[in-house]
């Protein structure tokens, strides 16, 4: 697996309605888009796009169930990012046991702290380096109807 990345701090993730985009918003930043300069969607997401992002979660999160079993199930785990942002190429290192807590509920992800999406996921615990979300709304039954593990 690649060195992980890293990535600036953000505190969430922000939809454009106009150009159809989430996008990692820091502290720092104004909530706006930084391709068409439009006011982001901080708290309300798009019912399309909450599916949208819960399919994107459910892709890494089937990339990651591969990759672990490849792994030493004894060594912290090494595994993408399970944020809903395409282009997030984030990576985390996870203690096997938290993976295992995380996936015994099918509406859970790891992801970066700050990559959850506001209004589509709520942050229900934090380690070092990462936090576990769990999904709510229509991206929920995205996210349970495509779990691997069924």
């Amino acid at each position: 697996m690649p060195a992980p990345v890293v990535c600036r701090a953000v505190s969430a993730i922000g939809y454009c309605t106009t150009c159809s985009r989430a996008v990692h918003v820091s502290n720092a930043d104004e909530p706006y888009c930084p391709v068409c300069s439009s006011a982001l969607l901080m708290d309300e997401v798009p019912e399309p796009v909450a599916h949208r992002v819960g399919r994107n979660e459910a892709v890494i999160r089937r990339l990651n169930e591969d990759v672990v079993r490849a792994q030493r199930p004894d060594d912290p785990l090494e595994i993408a990012c399970e944020c809903g942002n395409a282009d997030c190429t984030a990576h985390l290192r996870v203690p096997a046991a938290v993976y295992a807590e995380v996936r015994a509920s099918r509406a859970r992800f790891l992801l970066l702290p700050g990559h959850q999406l506001a209004g589509a996921e709520v942050v229900i615990g934090r380690g070092d380096g990462y936090a576990v979300v769990e999904k709510r709304g229509p991206g929920r039954t995205v996210a349970v109807e495509s779990d691997p593990r069924g």
